[in-house]
């Protein structure tokens, strides 16, 4: 993996993002079943108290939003400036609150002690996958939730794509 497929992600998100607007999202806006599934495991177990949430490759804010919204005090981290944007622009208008961070996230240090990660179809596009994942671990704190939604290979995807097999993100433990 290199980081033109990084560079060729970005580029291509920037451009989405440019063509969206606060009422018409770039991706969707509804969450991510992964993402509600990791919210309620996260209350079950600790109660609705405040707690620390992070967005990984938050895009145009979907899951930012939800996190702010449910409570969470919310981190966002978005490589593209014009996602960003969108995500602020969202938080207004809906009167929520949450830290817009734009950060590239092969290099970004992560806070410690998180207590919901959220990482939604990024992964495939950072060098080194397995690794990325260990180190985003070691920042969640003992019993908090980590959520990494991923996605299959497509025909349209090139050689140099990484995606996980069934199961195969049991190696990473």
């Amino acid at each position: 993996m290199t980081d033109d497929l990084y560079r060729e992600g970005f580029e291509k998100w920037v451009a989405r993002f440019q063509k969206a607007t606060v009422d018409q999202s770039a991706l969707r806006n509804e969450i991510g079943r992964e993402v509600g599934l990791a919210v309620s495991a996260y209350r079950a177990r600790y109660g609705d108290g405040a707690a620390r949430a992070i967005d990984l490759g938050a895009g145009d804010g979907r899951h930012t939003l939800y996190l702010a919204s449910q409570g969470f005090d919310t981190l966002s981290v978005e490589a593209a400036p014009t996602g960003a944007d969108l995500i602020r622009q969202k938080l207004e208008r809906d009167g929520l609150s949450a830290e817009v961070v734009v950060a590239d996230l092969r290099e970004y240090t992560l806070p410690e002690n998180i207590d919901l990660m959220i990482s939604s179809y990024v992964i495939h596009l950072l060098p080194d996958p397995y690794e990325q994942i260990k180190a985003w671990m070691t920042k969640v704190r003992p019993g908090g939730v980590m959520s990494l939604s991923t996605r299959g290979r497509m025909p349209f995807d090139k050689d140099h794509n990484w995606f996980p097999q069934a199961i195969e993100l049991r190696r990473v433990v």
